[in-house]
């Protein structure tokens, strides 16, 4: 970097990264919890720096350059992970108050439903955010670092539904729609490629551990979901017993004949009758038109004129 502004902001956001790596590093051997404000204003120094960085590079840099092409890739990219982990961390603390709040003795609908709003804004977050990365130059074309994204923003909706909306779910009786959201977030992680251990993200934000002790909790969350909702049908009226899962019905139609491969997200209420477009005219009366025989005007009667005498 020949620019001595340029150089200066870059100097101190690798600075502080390297400060937070190794005030990470210590907390881990101590078994030290984070300190989440202190992370926030380091994490909030560090994306000022960047900013500034990538705001003075746009200014000097060379289109045409590939030097400067590069350059412009490598602050992007660092800038965003910057904004990836420090929503990682507040949604690790998020989830911790969650918890917290949902197996308190008295669950308070309004706490949670507050700290799940927050949740689903910074997993919204998260995910556009790597989409952002996936679309950097050198990124879209690189499959394994590309899986590892992807699988990402997985984790992240996964844990969403799985550690939040389905226990939520669970919680009021309605065990079905919580198996069906459980399916879900196990069928996005499985759709993924498996996490390449070889090629780790910036602050190790998702890894191949995680992502396994996600899908093992929600597989066992399937396994207790799996009881409650066959209970729940006895409960639930008895027509259509008879009827199978098959020919696109949905869970509703099938008389509630339940087994975890076959409720998902989008086969818990019947959407018929399917509305389709038609045509303006009726296209039968049209065909029909030429048999259609209609009385000739002439032909009628007319009315005799009553002769004077």
């Amino acid at each position: 970097v020949n620019d001595e502004g340029l150089a200066k902001h870059l100097t101190n956001a690798l600075n502080l990264q390297k400060k937070k790596h190794i005030k990470t590093k210590q907390n881990a051997n101590n078994n030290v919890d984070a300190s989440s404000q202190n992370d926030n204003e380091l994490y909030d120094e560090m994306l000022m720096n960047y900013s500034l960085a990538e705001e003075h590079h746009q200014k000097i840099m060379d289109p045409e350059d590939n030097t400067d092409q590069i350059l412009s890739t490598f602050i992007s990219y660092n800038k965003l992970f910057v904004m990836i982990q420090r929503d990682a961390l507040i949604f690790e603390n998020l989830l911790k108050s969650w918890n917290t709040a949902a197996t308190s003795g008295k669950i308070r609908y309004q706490d949670i439903g507050e700290i799940y709003a927050k949740l689903e804004k910074i997993a919204n977050n998260l995910s556009a955010t790597l989409t952002q990365v996936t679309a950097l130059p050198g990124v879209y074309s690189d499959d394994d670092l590309l899986g590892n994204l992807h699988l990402s923003a997985a984790f992240y909706k996964s844990s969403l539904y799985a550690y939040c909306l389905a226990p939520l779910y669970k919680i009021k009786g309605q065990y079905v729609e919580s198996m069906a959201l459980l399916n879900h977030s196990l069928k996005a992680l499985n759709e993924c490629h498996p996490f390449n251990s070889s090629l780790a993200l910036p602050g190790n934000i998702v890894n191949g551990r995680k992502v396994a002790s996600l899908k093992k909790n929600i597989e066992l969350a399937c396994l207790d979901g799996e009881s409650l909702a066959i209970y729940q049908q006895k409960l639930r009226t008895k027509a259509s017993q008879n009827c199978k899962y098959n020919n696109g019905m949905t869970l509703l139609e099938s008389g509630f004949k339940l087994s975890p491969s076959v409720i998902e997200l989008n086969s818990l209420f019947p959407l018929k009758p399917t509305i389709k477009p038609v045509m303006a005219k009726p296209t039968l009366f049209d065909l029909a038109y030429n048999y259609i025989e209609f009385n000739s005007p002439q032909a009628t009667t007319a009315p005799k004129e009553i002769e004077s005498k």
